[in-house]
């Protein structure tokens, strides 16, 4: 804990634990470890522990996005609240636990997911909790929440794709009254306005349809703009990759095929309008003029179709750089594949094409054969 050490920045004059708790606003990381003892009270009258507060304002600085949380808890601990929780009894000779059972369960957001699980909330963040045993378990975790055991060569590999994927993403994105266009609501509302028969007329939103056009339109340019330099070095490289002692092979990770998939769905959104008259700029403002400024529109028009997959894989790509970004800066204790939606608006088209698309597991079986 902070107030364990006395080799951080502090000011002399004041309180020894309000110093501590200010110097959680400087820190990029924020450790606890959960033993068998309360400790020092902070607010005796209202049962709160001296470590329990800084664990409160460190998670309040968590959820802003100021610092990440590592939360341990002495696997014996642990065995003792599991204990506790069908036998109050043993309070009798641990006169902790009632206190240590009540904060793991704080610290592990029991309640939040709870209700999360029945429906009736969002999935907590931040209540990872690490068990360990000895020194060497602790260290395994740090190696892998702080990436000690990641060579320079990678480091600098992943710091480059950090850079690139930031200086993408302000090439992607669109900014509107100072903040970040809601991209995702913008794509489906228009999607869900698709008729789901190829053949048939859609209805628009004019502003939506205007705005389709509009966006396009000024955003063309930044679209071409979009590196894989540095995406493509790190799939050369293959730092995402991961050894299979079993067999001594490497295998592909989650976030290796991400990269795989950023890279090419970039190439067909690079390609997407060559050689394309209806997405040429002269035909879509001439397109865009011709729309009436309030209402509904009717229009059955090809380029619209071409539009909204070509946002639909706008929005596929910035949300798959958005998990590879949390992931690399640590936002994520482990990489999770972004929800991606299917390019094509026709619904009825879908499942035609789904199994008419060759999947691995027919490869692997056609390779056998």
């Amino acid at each position: 804990m902070l107030s364990e050490f006395n080799d951080f920045d502090k000011e002399i004059d004041e309180n020894t634990f309000h110093a501590c708790l200010e110097t959680l606003a400087t820190c990029d990381y924020y450790i606890l470890f959960i033993g068998n003892r309360k400790g020092g009270y902070y607010d005796k009258s209202n049962n709160i522990s001296i470590t329990q507060r800084e664990y409160r304002e460190a998670y309040e600085l968590f959820q802003r996005g100021k610092l990440r949380l590592i939360n341990f808890v002495r696997n014996e601990t642990l065995i003792l609240a599991e204990k506790y929780a069908n036998n109050k009894n043993l309070s009798s000779d641990h006169p902790d636990l009632p206190f240590i059972s009540k904060f793991i369960d704080e610290v592990s957001r029991k309640n939040e997911l709870e209700l999360a699980t029945d429906g009736k909330g969002n999935y907590p963040k931040g209540n990872w909790l690490h068990k360990f045993s000895n020194f060497e378990e602790i260290a395994r975790v740090f190696n892998i929440s702080l990436k000690l055991n990641t060579n320079i060569s990678e480091k600098i590999l992943i710091t480059n794709l950090i850079s690139e994927l930031n200086e993408n993403l302000k090439q992607i994105l669109i900014k509107t009254d100072n903040n970040i266009f809601d991209l995702n609501n913008f794509v489906n509302n228009i999607r869900k306005n698709v008729a789901p028969n190829i053949n048939e007329p859609s209805k628009y939103n004019s502003i939506d349809l205007r705005n389709l056009y509009f966006f396009f339109i000024t955003k063309q340019t930044d679209f071409k703009k979009i590196s894989t330099d540095q995406l493509t070095n790190c799939l050369v490289q293959g730092i995402f990759l991961k050894f299979d002692p079993a067999d001594t092979s490497l295998k592909t990770s989650k976030i290796q095929n991400s990269l795989q998939n950023l890279k090419n769905q970039i190439e067909r959104l690079q390609g997407f309008e060559k050689g394309n008259p209806l997405l040429s700029t002269e035909s879509l403002f001439s397109n865009m003029i011709s729309i009436k400024t309030k209402g509904e529109v009717i229009t059955n028009n090809l380029d619209v179709t071409l539009l909204v997959m070509f946002f639909t894989l706008l929005l596929n790509i910035s949300n798959m750089m958005k998990s590879i970004l949390r992931f690399l800066k640590n936002y994520d204790e482990i990489y999770v594949d972004p929800i991606l939606i299917e390019e094509n608006p026709f619904i009825h088209e879908i499942e035609k094409i789904k199994k008419e698309t060759i999947q691995n597991s027919e490869i692997e079986k056609w390779l056998t054969k």
